[in-house]
């Protein structure tokens, strides 16, 4: 099971931090931001950028390990010079075969799924959020085009594919 930390103490914050190198350390052409920029950069004491927005950070760990990172923030002077009421998502950074980024917005946005939230102020987590059937239907295709990966060659993926799908398919009697 994945769990997603919220980077609210100095020792998450490393974490953070490090992950990039963890993440990169077999690739020779990584070449990383100095800490103290990084750190700087994610302080709101520090860093202008905090002044007129609001950010959050999270971390995603998986069996004690952290297999991703991402960052959500409000820019309001991007949103009032635009007129619009957008956020964003930054640092996005997984190891291969984790779904992050479908998942978690998925799970921030599932107790607006039939209660339109219009104000620009909102907690991008809270206990009342929730995994929906998006994320399962995601999981389970993902599931099965690795399963179909694995199982066939190129010209019968497709079968497989279909195959291994169809065994995750709930049916209701």
């Amino acid at each position: 099971m994945i769990e997603i930390l919220q980077v609210n103490n100095k020792k998450l914050l490393k974490s953070f931090i490090d992950f990039q190198y963890d993440l990169y350390a077999k690739d020779p052409n990584f070449v990383p931001e100095l800490y103290i920029s990084q750190r700087d950069l994610l302080n709101p004491k520090k860093h202008p950028f905090h002044k007129h927005a609001k950010v959050q950070y999270f971390l995603a760990k998986k069996d004690d390990k952290i297999v991703g990172r991402l960052s959500a923030h409000i820019n309001y002077s991007h949103n009032e010079f635009y007129g619009n009421k957008e956020g964003f998502f930054g640092f996005f950074q997984r190891r291969r075969r984790h779904m992050l980024g479908a998942i978690i917005g998925d799970i921030a946005g599932s107790r607006f799924e039939f209660n339109n939230h219009r104000s620009k102020e909102f907690e991008l987590f809270t206990d009342k959020c929730f995994a929906t059937d998006d994320s399962i239907m995601t999981l389970a295709v993902a599931k099965a085009i690795m399963e179909a990966e694995r199982s066939a060659g190129s010209a019968d993926r497709d079968d497989a594919f279909y195959s291994a799908l169809g065994g995750l398919t709930v049916r209701h009697r």
